[in-house]
């Protein structure tokens, strides 16, 4: 099985493609680190094995980007609840974050529910056999 991909047949070089590419190399330096051709790099991309590799190690790196954005978040909004409750602060600056606060949750609630909505669409299509 492929080393630090789970996936099995891919050579070191395409694994050093792959770990470039999904830490965001231009194809010129995913070609450097793994000592091939641009063409190459393009070549294997449209090879199943090396595209599935490469799906799944962007799908790593976006998941630990989340946690890294939702630990962030978590700092932002009780930053911004600390200066809602401050008496002290200027009205305009607590109506600001106050507002801050209500516009990011409007987002949140919209993307919720898009994500409801299409994963019941997904369960529909499944069911229908398509």
């Amino acid at each position: 099985m492929g080393e630090n991909t789970g996936i099995p047949d891919l050579r070191t070089n395409q694994r050093r493609a792959i770990e470039a590419l999904a830490a965001g190399a231009t194809m010129p330096e995913a070609a450097a680190a793994a000592n091939v051709s641009e063409t190459t790099i393009y070549r294997w991309r449209r090879e199943a094995v090396f595209a599935a590799a490469l799906r799944a190690a962007d799908g790593d790196n976006l998941r630990e980007l989340a946690r890294q954005l939702t630990s962030a978040s978590n700092d932002a909004l009780t930053l911004l609840q600390s200066v809602v409750n401050d008496q002290g602060a200027a009205v305009s600056v607590r109506v600001r974050a106050a507002a801050e606060i209500l516009s990011q949750r409007a987002r949140f609630y919209d993307v919720v529910t898009m994500q409801e909505q299409l994963d019941d669409v997904e369960a529909r299509l499944q069911e229908a056999g398509l």
